[in-house]
């Protein structure tokens, strides 16, 4: 019998839907653990007796100084070792609206090894807060990189898919056009914002 994958799930104060992605891990077959962030700085549980690492949405500290950023930097002045030495053992890392803010704003993505923040996500061009369905199409479908291969949470999916999102800063930015190239080149931008056809389309079909 295969042993289940260990998740854990990592919370602190504003994480919300972390049950909901624990319970989410536990139907397709996985092992979840939620566990709060002071407690892995602690070392009280320990990266490296798990497979995969999840940050999960919400409002982490209320977003006080932006969108995921207290959360982000105590992951990269408190865990970075840890963190690096999960990815270099080839281990999973997702981050899930608040969790994707994180990622980005610690340096980890969308991964240049010293950590420099070179992306961002701002405030939507609508001035507020989006809270609806949207589409999204497979990004290799409307380019010519078709062989690049998928990010492996996405694999096997529709070539368009529908689902909620929620955010007020979800407009995704870089630095420059030389890192939009590189993230292209890499495969990194997985899907893009578009219309029930599969379109890339601007507002209010892209929300932000």
């Amino acid at each position: 019998m295969r042993n289940k994958p260990k998740v854990l799930v990592l919370r602190t104060a504003g994480t919300n839907c972390d049950m909901e992605t624990a319970f989410a891990f536990e139907t397709v077959g996985a092992a979840p653990d939620l566990a709060h962030i002071n407690q892995i700085i602690a070392g009280k549980k320990h990266l490296r007796d798990y497979e995969i690492l999840v940050l999960s949405g919400g409002f982490s500290y209320g977003d006080d100084i932006g969108a995921g950023k207290i959360l982000a930097n105590e992951m990269r002045f408190r865990l970075k070792d840890r963190i690096k030495d999960f990815l270099r053992e080839g281990r999973l890392i997702i981050g899930i609206c608040n969790g994707f803010q994180i990622l980005v704003k610690s340096g980890f993505l969308p991964g240049n090894g010293a950590l420099r923040q070179e992306v961002s996500l701002i405030m939507n061009d609508s001035g507020k807060f989006e809270d609806r369905w949207v589409y999204l199409v497979d990004s290799s479908q409307i380019t010519d990189d078709r062989k690049v291969p998928k990010c492996v949470w996405v694999r096997d999916m529709p070539r368009v898919i529908y689902l909620p999102v929620a955010h007020g800063e979800g407009k995704f930015v870089a630095a420059d056009a030389k890192i939009l190239e590189r993230l292209r080149k890499n495969g990194q931008i997985v899907f893009q914002y578009c219309d029930a056809g599969g379109c890339p389309a601007g507002y209010p079909e892209n929300p932000n």
